[in-house]
């Protein structure tokens, strides 16, 4: 029954490619049941059909989860990859299923750092690694090679060219939003935010992400916001939202990460 509900085409699963029939023989061959078996059954035949030894899974919400994957995957590892909120505020603008509010999406942002300095601090190196997306495209070699040294791989140069790939690697649905992985790292994306977000956006990103900002060593640029100006800033930005939601100008709502501790 799960089985059909994930090839149904209500989940992701099927994006997979996995054929559903040679997925539930194998599942009644192992005799597996539960959710976890059975997903990790369909990762183990996606990672065989492509002949690779490892998978990875990229959701960004996960990095709140990892107590539970933990549960699951003992021996999983974590990577944590931090944008600059301003730059990852004005990527959800543009985003049709993103949030119209840089409050939101900062917000968010500082979930994230805090669980990532509640993680950082209760695992360890050879299971938990953090990157900037800024050190990345400044030095894509170098941190691939410290990637590749945390996983426990070699390093190969056509990783460097990975939009050179011969699968696209998304569904038709996501390309929208990853067609960018088919060219090469535009440095000049991350900087894009500095000439499309507006002043005030960008003085209330960094009054919310506050002392995090520094925390992740990125510079203030906007000026600081007295409190009158932030509560005015705030009801603008609420307004965009309320107003984006209304006009259906987003397809899909902003869930806030599930919030609590990692222990």
């Amino acid at each position: 029954r799960l089985l059909r509900f994930w090839y149904s085409g209500k989940t992701r699963i099927k994006d997979l490619g996995l054929d559903e029939k040679a997925v539930s023989e194998q599942a009644k061959e192992l005799d597996l049941k539960t959710p976890e078996e059975l997903f990790t059954l369909q990762l183990t035949m996606y990672r065989k059909e492509r002949g690779k030894k490892m998978i990875g899974e990229k959701t960004p919400r996960h990095i709140m989860q990892v107590k539970e994957i933990l549960k699951v995957y003992p021996k999983a590892k974590f990577i944590s990859m931090f944008r600059d909120p301003r730059a990852a505020a004005w990527s959800e603008i543009k985003a049709h299923f993103g949030s119209p509010s840089v409050l939101v999406t900062t917000r968010r942002w500082r979930e994230y750092v805090n669980m990532h300095e509640q993680l950082s601090s209760q695992l360890t190196d050879k299971q938990y690694m953090m990157l900037r997306y800024q050190d990345l495209i400044d030095d894509s070699e170098g941190m691939l090679k410290q990637i590749c040294a945390f996983l426990g791989v070699n390093f190969e140069e056509q990783m460097l060219e990975y939009y050179k790939r011969d699968e696209k690697g998304f569904a038709e649905g996501e390309k929208s939003w990853k067609k960018g992985t088919l060219k090469p790292i535009q440095k000049d994306k991350n900087e894009e935010w500095k000439s499309k977000l507006t002043k005030w956006q960008i003085s209330l990103v960094e009054s919310m992400a506050g002392k995090n900002l520094q925390k992740m060593n990125y510079e203030k640029s906007g000026e600081s916001l007295s409190f009158p100006k932030k509560l005015f800033y705030q009801c603008v930005d609420f307004s965009r939202s309320i107003w984006a939601t209304l006009t259906n100008a987003r397809y899909e709502g902003y869930k806030n990460p599930r919030k609590g501790k990692f222990k």
